[in-house]
């Protein structure tokens, strides 16, 4: 019984430090989903350094959730949100969709393998909810997650 217990913290630890150790450093956005606290985070393992790289991210959310940029920042990345009907809401949990693209900044960074990830709770260290994912520099990269004990206005869900 021991060893299962080992195991599981071992693997758990895994989970939270895995994105975050891919490149020692990483940008986020904060957004509150359906009052749930989420994070958008990406990092790129080239050794360039964190100012050597913008994105652009959407967060993409089902149409009736409250969603709201809380923090972000705005010489590293644009952000945009879009309530999307292909989203849906099941059993108090919101699918959200994270779309990343990461670019160098001219003259700086390489072509560096990036990690997106989407965390729920206090930062990108928290286990992942979503991802990692992992491709190239100038390439798109989706993160399909699903946010759990959001709270969803029902006025808006009726003008539907």
């Amino acid at each position: 019984m021991r060893s299962v217990w080992i195991i599981g913290i071992v693997v758990l630890a895994g989970l939270v430090a895995a994105p975050a150790a891919l490149a020692g450093w990483f940008w986020n956005s904060a957004w509150e989903v359906g009052g749930q606290e989420v994070h958008l985070c990406w990092s790129v393992d080239d050794g360039s350094g964190p100012d050597a790289y913008r994105a652009n991210v959407e967060l993409a959310y089902p149409k009736g959730v409250d969603v709201d940029l809380e923090d972000k920042d705005s010489k590293v990345e644009q952000v945009h949100k879009v309530a999307s009907k292909k989203l849906s809401v099941v059993g108090g949990a919101a699918q959200i969709r994270a779309t990343f693209r990461v670019d160098p900044v001219k003259g700086t960074g390489s072509e560096g393998t990036v990690s997106a990830w989407v965390t729920q709770g206090s930062s990108c260290g928290t286990p992942a909810i979503g991802g990692p994912v992992t491709g190239s520099v100038r390439e798109k990269l989706v993160v399909n997650a699903s946010v759990t004990n959001i709270e969803i206005d029902d006025e808006e869900e009726d003008d539907d």
